[in-house]
């Protein structure tokens, strides 16, 4: 029974780390836009700048599952919600407070790595879980990420629509994300990393790279 209660309350600490994935990249694209304005960027400019966020994820991803297989998922997770919600502050300043677009960019690389990175290892646990408790949630878990990116998305619309700052209103959604996270992810049940599983991500981590 208490096996069980652990595994239950598990299922609801993934749960709550999908939706909070999914609120904080929306939260932070939500205010693409504004950030566009204040450092007045063309849209080919905006392109690029946007384009560090899809490098960041793609130079992380291929590598995601060795750190899940090495740390667990849940210091996965809560190493990569770090680098998301130091990513969030970094580009809120400088497309804000700061007003310089490499700021923007190096926020958008560690956001699109942390979210990445993060997004493997829940996915990781959240099987997990689901093969322990013997039915099928892993379509909860990823329309709790889903309702996570509209109340993001929501948050920024409303940020924006009162003119809240950029720095303020993504600091204080970084806070709130990553507090949340450190809370929830003591409650995830552990995924043994073995030797045998730690060599085959690494072996499949790095045939990735070499996959044309």
């Amino acid at each position: 029974a208490s096996a069980r209660a652990a595994l239950l309350r598990s299922r609801n600490a993934v749960a709550a780390v999908f939706a909070l994935n999914g609120l904080a990249y929306a939260g932070l694209l939500a205010r693409v836009p504004a950030i566009r304005d204040e450092l007045g960027l063309t849209a080919s400019q905006l392109g690029f700048v946007l384009l560090a966020g899809s490098a960041g994820a793609v130079l992380a991803l291929p590598s995601a599952g060795a750190v899940v297989a090495r740390l667990g998922p849940a210091r996965t997770v809560r190493f990569g919600a770090i680098a998301a919600c130091s990513g969030i502050v970094v580009a809120g300043f400088g497309g804000g407070l700061v007003g310089n677009v490499a700021l923007v960019a190096i926020g958008l690389f560690a956001l699109g790595a942390g979210s990445g990175t993060w997004d493997v290892a829940m996915n990781v646990e959240g099987a997990d879980v689901e093969r322990r408790l013997g039915w099928t949630i892993m379509p909860r878990f990823h329309a709790a990420w889903s309702l996570g990116s509209v109340a993001g998305a929501g948050a920024g619309a409303l940020a924006a629509r009162l003119a809240v700052p950029l720095e303020i209103h993504l600091t204080v959604i970084a806070i709130a994300v990553l507090a949340s996270v450190l809370v929830a992810v003591p409650y995830f049940t552990p995924v043994a990393p073995t030797a045998d599983r730690w060599n085959a991500k690494r072996r499949s981590a790095l045939a990735a790279w070499r996959e044309r």
